[in-house]
């Protein structure tokens, strides 16, 4: 779905406070923050204020706004009571690049190896593994009692010389109230807490004397890559990342505004990307400096085989579920919740038809929806998945999803794929434009369904989709860092 006027205008208002406070915190040395906030990651994942449904209601804004504010409060104060630093380990084997990276994200062990990035022996990298809850084999933390009340009362002062000067020149608009709202609750919750710690100790391991050339992260939208380039920025080293998931249309509101990088937000140097389309989609977010080597991720290798195999039988023997696949986030669970109920509402037309879900095994999922699974699984008016996605998409007619990767899989594997759309929801579509692989939840219905067994991806259509992949390209890898950003093998 293309962007509404209300997302462009928030984006606008976001890029307009991140500078300003950035500004403002200059003499702090806390301008880096608002570049990390929920408001210059822009995520749909973290708040429903980005979604089109927003506050449409006054008093439930009004109500919204309240709340946010109370339970940030709260957790603020709890957090400033008992928050210890993080834990992290360090692997120094005296290589040219230090790679931070969330434990998340990691194979948890003792080298810290991840999907995201193939390692090649003769092509080392230093590690910093940290996590924001897990004990490890080191913690860190610089901000004590004072230093906290310190730095909250700065950035306190600066949010409310920001809200001054828009009501005096009358561009407090809700736009504008909205994104504030939502820098309020990440800065009240003093969430900030883990961004400081983790700035100052990478800078200060990289100012000591390490003598790194590059600084890398393997996600390039999180805020803890954007720490990275600031102190890579700061320090005058490479800053290097990776693309991590599909970049489309929708989604270039992640990426920087055109006027944040005037104001000097820092930026990758080299960023890899899948293809040729995505760099030219970016390029228009970064600043001309910005390099865009293509790559394809270690995390999609399998997928080069998946489009050589046979498209399944048209006779579809054995298979007799529909098969709802979620993704990571609490609206995607969301769409499927509706979509599904929308099934059982209307009755089961077709008999031997079953519902089968498959929500993803770390989805946010929100209280209502996890009640609805719970209360639909108990029924038996579906059935959740305990088998592995192989299983699962070997005995399905037809692949039906919001936002995951999972219905291109399918499609790969010549499965029926259809995603459903929501206008509540800031929702881009991973298949190819159009309603033969797209439906809006109001028109979602046991014959839409139907007639989507017969909707077999062609091989253009599987094309296009590894094209979008990468798949032609050299894997994202330690050697292919090496190599693009012009570093030698090893120090000597």
């Amino acid at each position: 779905m293309a962007l509404t006027v209300r997302a462009k205008k928030l984006i606008d208002r976001a890029a307009e406070l991140n500078t300003s406070l950035a500004e403002k915190l200059k003499s702090s040395g806390l301008s880096f923050l608002p570049w990390v906030s929920p408001i210059g990651s822009r995520s749909p994942e973290e708040t429903e204020a980005w979604h089109p449904s927003y506050g449409k209601n006054f008093l439930s804004r009004i109500g919204k706004y309240i709340f946010c504010i109370a339970r940030s409060l709260a957790k603020g104060t709890w957090y400033f009571l008992t928050y210890k630093g993080f834990g992290y380990i360090y692997i120094n084997e005296a290589n040219d690049i230090l790679l931070v990276i969330p434990d998340e994200i990691t194979d948890h062990s003792p080298g810290g190896k991840t999907s995201y990035l193939s390692e090649d022996e003769r092509f080392g990298i230093d590690k910093i593994v940290f996590s924001r809850s897990k004990r490890m084999d080191r913690g860190f933390t610089s901000l004590s009692y004072f230093k906290k009340i310190k730095i909250f009362t700065a950035i306190a002062s600066a949010i409310t010389k920001d809200v001054l000067e828009k009501i005096r020149k009358r561009k407090a608009d809700v736009y504008y109230t909205d994104v504030l709202i939502i820098f309020l609750e990440w800065f009240l919750s003093q969430s900030w807490y883990l961004h400081i710690d983790l700035y100052l100790f990478v800078k200060g391991l990289v100012s000591s004397g390490a003598p790194y050339k590059a600084l890398a992260a393997v996600h390039e939208m999180h805020f803890y890559s954007k720490l990275i380039w600031q102190v890579a920025k700061e320090e005058s080293l490479l800053a290097v990342t990776g693309q991590h998931a599909m970049v489309i249309p929708e989604k270039l509101w992640y990426f920087p505004h055109r006027r944040e990088i005037d104001a000097g937000v820092a930026v990758p140097d080299v960023f890899f990307v899948y293809s040729e389309t995505t760099k030219e989609m970016l390029k228009k977010n970064y600043p001309d400096s910005t390099e865009f080597p293509l790559c394809y991720s270690p995390r999609f290798k399998q997928w080069k085989d998946i489009a050589k195999i046979p498209q399944p039988p048209k006779d579809m023997k054995g298979r007799e579920y529909v098969l709802f696949v979620g993704g990571l986030t609490p609206y995607d669970t969301a769409i499927l919740v509706e979509a599904i109920d929308n099934l059982l509402k209307i009755g089961q037309e077709t008999a031997n038809i079953k519902i089968k879900m498959r929500p993803h095994p770390h989805a946010r999922v929100r209280m209502r929806d996890k009640i609805w699974i719970s209360k639909a699984s108990r029924l038996r008016s579906i059935e959740l998945s305990n088998g592995s996605l192989a299983d699962d998409l070997e005995k399905s007619l037809v692949v039906v999803g919001a936002y995951t990767m999972v219905l291109r899989q399918a499609a790969l594997l010549g499965l029926p794929v259809l995603s459903v759309q929501s206008d509540k929801y800031m929702h881009p579509s991973v298949l190819p434009e159009g309603e033969k692989w797209n439906v809006q939840i109001g028109d979602f219905c046991w014959d839409r369904l139907t007639r989507q067994i017969d909707a077999i991806p062609d091989e253009a259509m599987k094309e296009n989709l590894m094209k979008d992949l990468g798949a032609g390209n050299a894997e994202f890898s330690t050697k292919l860092i090496y190599e693009k950003c012009d570093i030698r093998e090893k120090r000597s």
